[in-house]
C-alpha cells in the first residue's frame, strides 16, 4: 500500500469514528475534540509506518516537533480520558481489520 493510501485510509477512519471532517482533523484547532482526533490519526499513522517528516509535509506543519509531541501524548491521553481510549480501541480494531 502507498504511504498516500495509508495517509486516507487513516483519516477516513479517525473522521468517521470521531466524527469530525478530515479538515478539522488536519486544521491547528485547539478544541479537545480536535486534538484528540488529531493525536490519534498521528498515532495510527506511525503505528501504519508513516514517518514524522512524511505526516509533517503533508499535514502542511512547520516542524515535526508537534508530530512527535502528539504521537508522545497518546499513551497519556488514552489513560486519563475513558472516551479517547474507548475510540483508540475501535479505530486500532478498524485499521487492523482491513489491513
Amino acid at each position: 500500500m502507498k504511504k498516500s493510501e495509508i495517509f486516507e485510509k487513516v483519516l477516513s477512519v479517525v473522521s468517521e469514528q470521531m466524527e469530525l471532517s478530515s479538515e478539522r482533523i488536519l486544521s491547528t484547532g485547539r478544541t479537545e475534540e480536535e486534538v484528540d482526533a488529531r493525536c490519534l490519526f498521528v498515532y495510527s499513522c506511525k503505528k501504519m509506518g508513516l514517518s514524522n517528516e512524511y505526516l509533517k509535509n503533508v499535514m502542511k506543519r512547520k516542524s515535526t516537533n508537534c508530530i512527535q509531541h502528539l504521537y508522545n501524548n497518546y499513551a497519556i491521553r488514552k489513560e486519563v480520558n475513558r472516551f479517547f481510549a474507548h475510540n483508540a480501541s475501535i479505530i486500532e480494531k478498524q485499521l487492523t481489520y482491513n489491513e
